[in-house]
């Protein structure tokens, strides 16, 4: 057993502000005007960096034009901020163009395709552009192969290092992930959980309107996107924007989802201090009612534990030599011991599959 100390991670100022900003960009509550007066320059260029790295450049500056005029970032501040958020615009509408292209491809060979995660998330934002996503996932229900052909012939070139759950190509400047299945943990229980999300998928089988991928039920988005996040969140790092996924999904779908049924899903898995604590986060930090959310447990050790590695990490990639990209993966991975036992995964084993992937894909796995 995990045990967390009593005494919380206290946070400093900058990532308490940037909760409060994006907390308003979600559309789940206004920031404490009290919080931002008397803010110069230099704390808001840290405010602006900081969520850059936490992938919310756009909401948090939708939540920083909520506040009074008086208190809005410094010109030599908002408007370098205000070309990123249209950079994060151009992209999403890049990205959407892309999909409707690979759409009517892939509907032109009958290949049924469902989009999750990423980019299909955005429907849930007050503002879906301003959802920063890198790539698109698609579900070929048995057909990745195939899918990976046709886009290879229209122009499209393979990632050098795809994995086994999914086919990875890009097109057009957009990464394409063509997934197998959904998720690849070994646990018998984990196991269960992908059964869970093929009946869900299965469900909504069928033929898309014309130009747009099928999108999955309320009961899989909410099921999944914890599953992807728990994931990050053990074996890599997770950035706030995944718990504005959550907050945002829970708000939209919550009456639209079995409730028990989600929870008891990661009890049997043995997730649910994990999957509990970063529901708590969503309702004490973005603001996510508590009758929004689904039941859950508080453990605030934890809880506050999980947000402090969030803003700082057990290991930053800022590393130009073979010698640092190594170092920084050994840091991290002794840094994700504690992860692996919460969730009663097998520590030793992902050490030893993480240096196979590095020795099999050094260059790949150099920019993970």
């Amino acid at each position: 057993m995990t045990v967390f100390s009593d005494q919380p991670n206290r946070l400093p100022q900058a990532p308490l502000r940037l909760l409060e900003l994006v907390r308003a960009g979600i559309g789940t509550g206004a920031p404490d005007v009290r919080s931002f007066e008397g803010l110069d320059a230099a704390a808001w260029q840290e405010l602006l960096d900081l969520s850059i790295r936490q992938g919310v450049i756009a909401l948090a500056y939708d939540g920083a034009m909520t506040l009074p005029a008086g208190l809005h970032p410094p010109k030599q501040v908002r408007l370098p901020w205000a070309l990123h958020v249209e950079s994060v615009e151009r992209r999403s509408q890049h990205q959407a163009e892309v999909a409707g292209e690979i759409a009517r491809l892939l509907a032109a060979e009958n290949i049924p395709a469902l989009q999750f995660k990423g980019a299909s998330l955005a429907r849930f934002y007050p503002t879906p552009s301003h959802r920063e996503s890198g790539d698109i996932d698609l579900y070929l229900f048995g057909h990745a192969a195939r899918a990976e052909q046709l886009l290879l012939q229209a122009g499209a070139t393979k990632y050098e290092m795809s994995h086994e759950r999914h086919l990875i190509v890009v097109y057009k400047g957009v990464p394409i992930e063509l997934h197998h299945h959904f998720i690849d943990e070994d646990k018998s229980e984990s196991r269960e959980l992908e059964q869970n999300l093929q009946e869900f998928a299965q469900g909504i089988y069928g033929e898309p309107p014309a130009g747009k991928f099928l999108l999955p039920p309320p009961d899989f988005d909410a099921l999944f996107v914890m599953i992807h996040t728990m994931g990050h969140f053990i074996r890599l790092e997770i950035v706030l924007r995944q718990l504005c996924d959550l907050a945002c999904l829970w708000k939209a779908c919550g009456s639209e989802i079995d409730r028990n049924a989600y929870v008891e899903r990661f009890e049997r898995a043995g997730y649910a201090p994990l999957s509990d604590a970063l529901t708590a986060l969503c309702v004490r930090y973005l603001g996510l009612a508590p009758d929004q959310a689904p039941s859950h447990a508080e453990n605030r050790p934890l809880e506050e534990r999980i947000l402090h590695e969030l803003f700082f990490p057990v290991a930053r990639k800022n590393c130009n030599s073979w010698i640092g990209i190594i170092q920084y993966k050994f840091l991290r991975l002794k840094g994700l011991a504690w992860r692996y036992r919460l969730a009663g995964h097998n520590y030793p084993r992902r050490v030893w599959k993480a240096a196979l992937r590095f020795f099999r894909h050094p260059i790949a796995a150099a920019k993970l």
